[in-house]
């Protein structure tokens, strides 16, 4: 028995060591990875098969500063906005043009407060671009469920309605586009959420995430307060995009009283969560033009008679697009509160069809941007 004891421990011994000379052989390959230096080959060759970013028809800024949302593959782009100013619709336009587009894969649309149905309606509506009626998605729900137009308003086009309906669910049916609800408050943990984006990737290629919206995730047993759980969950999000490689687009609310004005919304005020956008790549942030400034903002000014006028960063805004004013509907102002791989603070003006919610692409808005950079390089011999 003691011979046998002493055989284990000379066993046991020799065990250690070869595990410890492969732990030290392992660190040293992980060390002497860091000395390499990789050809542009082998880079070209990590790149195949990666998306860089997928570009969308929204573009911020004008002539030669005017430059194109493009969502950067592996990272954050958040969509922040106070309540009702279209950050949910923003999404919505956002998954139905990267799901047309014709690159391979699917746009996973995740909504966090509605059921299937009612998003399914509202897809729908959004690309229909029609005032069909005075209430479109419980329209467009009866519809679904009966095959009728009872609920339109007399005179719209149904055949027309149909036709574009059809589009909406073949890009369903195709799997193009694929609509998950997560609308109880258990269907909200992020983790549960992360490991079901990641099972519909294992079996199929994933193109673009879209999640509405940040405020809505939670952490099952967090015992931390709020502020620190959302920057766990953003973290979270942030590794799965890198892990997954391609664009993570989030809406993100702001906090009602802080943001104050389409020049005033800084992403310091995310309800919750100043930090998220610490975490984004992109982020914007948009106003809609339906809602007048708040009272102690900057947006007006005031002459010494109490005259009410435009301030100066204001005027920017109403001279770029003289047709943005607030209290009036139909508009959405958009900016670039971050854009990493570009230009800050480019703002835009966006038409929006108040009936369907339609946000119309803006890349055929003014002069094609390659003829403004053809006729500054004739002009000064120089282009950007």
């Amino acid at each position: 028995c003691a011979t046998a004891c002493e055989e284990l421990d000379a066993s046991l011994a020799d065990l250690t060591k070869l595990a410890e000379s492969e732990k030290i052989e392992l660190v040293e390959d992980n060390m002497t990875s860091l000395l390499r230096c990789p050809t542009l080959a082998e880079i070209r060759e990590g790149l195949q098969g990666r998306s860089i970013g997928l570009d969308t028809p929204y573009y911020f800024g004008q002539g030669l500063d005017r430059e194109q949302l493009t969502l950067p593959a592996g990272a954050l782009t958040f969509v922040c906005a106070p309540i009702g100013h279209g950050k949910s619709l923003f999404l919505q336009n956002l998954a139905l043009e990267l799901a047309k587009e014709q690159s391979e894969g699917a746009v996973l649309f995740l909504g966090l407060e509605e059921g299937f149905e009612a998003l399914i309606a509202r897809l729908i509506n959004v690309h229909a671009d029609m005032d069909i009626s005075r209430k479109p998605v419980n329209s467009i729900l009866h519809w679904m469920k009966t095959g009728t137009a009872d609920m339109f308003t007399s005179g719209t086009d149904f055949q027309t309605f149909k036709q574009r309906a059809s589009y909406v669910l073949s890009l369903i049916e195709s799997g193009r586009l694929r609509v998950h609800p997560q609308n109880t408050e258990r269907d909200h943990d992020t983790a549960k959420i992360l490991r079901q984006i990641a099972y519909i990737a294992e079996h199929t290629k994933v193109k673009a995430v879209v999640l509405d919206n940040a405020q809505m995730l939670c952490l099952q047993n967090w015992k931390g307060d709020r502020k620190s759980e959302m920057k766990e969950i953003c973290r979270l999000l942030t590794d799965q995009a890198v892990r997954m490689g391609i664009p993570f687009a989030v809406a993100a609310q702001l906090n009602n009283y802080e943001a104050l004005s389409p020049i005033e919304m800084p992403l310091q005020s995310i309800s919750e969560a100043s930090e998220l956008g610490q975490c984004a790549d992109t982020a914007i942030v948009l106003w809609n033009s339906n809602t007048d400034a708040r009272a102690n903002s900057r947006y007006y000014r005031y002459t010494r008679d109490g005259k009410k006028t435009l301030g100066d960063d204001a005027m920017k805004i109403v001279n770029a697009y003289n047709q943005f004013s607030l209290g009036t509907a139909g508009k959405i102002y958009g900016c670039f509160a971050k854009n990493r791989n570009g230009a800050r603070n480019l703002f835009s003006v966006f038409d929006v069809h108040p009936y369907s919610g339609r946000i119309i692409p803006n890349e055929a808005a003014t002069q094609s941007l390659s003829s403004i950079r053809i006729i500054k390089k004739l002009n000064t011999g120089w282009a950007r």
